[in-house]
């Protein structure tokens, strides 16, 4: 910003790359998401109706989740974890190692 205050073209462009990076971040970790949760579900034999009624959920949601459509929340991923039969913490790593291999996951 200049001494007035007011945001200059500069300002505003800085601005609008910071939030675009942010977007790809964003749409990386939800396809990171995404993919664990199919392969798990798939791995473990699972439908999405029994994921859904493990996570006390619809199963159009479980689905959306899957496409990246829809966030999920902690206590899901928790919730999920169990109906897989893994930690969390595993589940967050598996993600974390999908989001970097596919780029900067920061």
């Amino acid at each position: 910003m200049t001494d007035g205050g007011s945001e200059t073209a500069q300002d505003r462009a800085q601005a609008v790359a910071a939030r675009d990076r942010l977007l790809v971040v964003q749409q990386r970790w939800k396809r990171a998401i995404a993919a664990v949760l199919v392969a798990l579900r798939t791995d473990t034999q699972l439908e999405q109706e029994e994921v859904a009624a493990g996570l006390g959920i619809h199963r159009n949601l479980v689905g959306r989740t899957e496409r990246g459509k829809r966030d999920m929340t902690l206590i899901e991923l928790a919730l999920f974890a169990r109906v897989v039969k893994r930690s969390p913490a595993e589940i967050i790593e598996l993600m974390s190692d999908w989001a970097m291999r596919s780029g900067d996951s920061r």
